[in-house]
């Protein structure tokens, strides 16, 4: 007797292995959504996007700070006790911050121990730099 004998997968395995794949995929997916996974990944990017704007406006606040104490100590001619004068820092930061096209920057606002300047970012993030000329600090706020 000559028997063939048939391997491989049949249709019905075929199918069955296929229906299983679909529920662990829709498993998959519900838990996902559960999880609040894509709102986490979406907040995680915002939050990114808010410290790399940070990070940068800070730089350009310390970078002009030391400017402004290079000049002072240039100008002194060696004199000793030298005042370095911040009166003219929060002009700087708001020209720095407009020649960046990321950055839209609104008007000084002169309040009684500081300047405020409030910055909107391409991402539509909006800071608020506050500059105290007494002592050359600088305090960035989220104001969203």
């Amino acid at each position: 007797m000559n028997l063939k004998r048939n391997e491989g997968i049949t249709l019905v395995a075929l199918m069955i292995t296929v229906i299983i794949l679909i529920i662990l995929a829709a498993v998959t997916i519900i838990s996902i959504n559960k999880s609040d996974m894509f709102q986490k990944t979406i907040n995680g990017s915002e939050s990114y996007s808010r410290e790399q704007d940070r990070e940068y406006i800070r730089a350009e606040i310390e970078a002009i700070r030391m400017q402004i104490i290079e000049d002072t100590l240039t100008a002194s001619d060696g004199t000793e006790n030298v005042k370095v004068s911040y009166v003219q820092m929060p002009s700087m930061i708001k020209t720095k911050l407009e020649a960046k096209e990321d950055y839209k920057v609104g008007e000084l606002q002169d309040k009684t121990t500081h300047t405020e300047i409030s910055v909107t970012t391409n991402h539509g993030l909006v800071f608020t730099i506050k500059v105290y000329t007494t002592n050359g600090n600088c305090e960035i706020e989220n104001a969203k």
